[in-house]
């Protein structure tokens, strides 16, 4: 029999791991969103006033 021990971890990390450069990508989504929220959080938020 066969056995590889040279990895750590489960054979199908690999299979879901993302690239540097998804990983970046995602986040700067994420800090743009947080550092621009004090100006799309409020909008969002009054979107549903129905003025009662």
């Amino acid at each position: 029999m066969d056995v590889n021990r040279s990895h750590l971890g489960h054979a199908h990390f690999w299979m879901r791991a993302i690239t540097r450069r998804g990983f970046l990508g995602s986040a700067a989504l994420a800090g743009g969103a947080a550092a621009t929220a004090g100006a799309w959080l409020p909008q969002l938020a009054r979107a549903d006033f129905d003025g009662v």
